[in-house]
């Protein structure tokens, strides 16, 4: 019976090293071994025409994102932009999904997921919500500083 494995690789070549030879082995007995990691490490642990998903997050330019492009026949890539990165369809073929804010509920579940429901018991959380416009990031931002912070008060947050 096959199984498919997945090694995690840190930027640390020390911590790579003893993993090598057991995926290798485990890839030449038949099983799908994959590696997930910065491509500088990674690169040189793929077999000749390996898939690769590259995850590129943040990306502020499309010669951002060309950089990084992985080169194999099945390879992908998930590119994660705060901006349109229209152009990069120039150049190869994308599937775009624009993300909009979150509705209120949304928006208080993650509030709540991340700080407590005990936390936010009893505040109005209208003010904040409206502050975040439904946006994710912002809205974990602003529950991580919560949650760090069990004196701040909510309505201290928007002034």
């Amino acid at each position: 019976m096959s199984a498919r494995f997945l090694f995690v690789v840190p930027p640390l070549v020390g911590h790579v090293n003893p993993t090598i030879s057991l995926g290798r082995e485990l890839a030449r007995r038949g099983h799908t071994v994959a590696w997930a990691g910065h491509r500088e490490v990674v690169a040189d642990l793929l077999a000749p025409g390996a898939e690769l998903l590259v995850v590129a997050d943040d990306a502020g330019s499309v010669d951002q994102v060309l950089a990084v492009v992985p080169s194999g026949p099945g390879s992908r890539m998930v590119v994660t932009s705060r901006r349109r990165l229209v152009p990069l369809s120039a150049h190869h073929a994308v599937h775009e999904l624009v993300l909009r804010p979150l509705e209120a509920t949304a928006s208080r579940e993650v509030l709540t997921r991340v700080v407590g429901s005990h936390r936010l018991d009893g505040e109005d959380l209208s003010a904040l919500l409206a502050w975040c416009g439904g946006w994710p990031l912002l809205l974990r931002q602003v529950a991580a500083t919560l949650a760090l912070r069990p004196s701040q008060s909510v309505a201290g947050l928007v002034v």
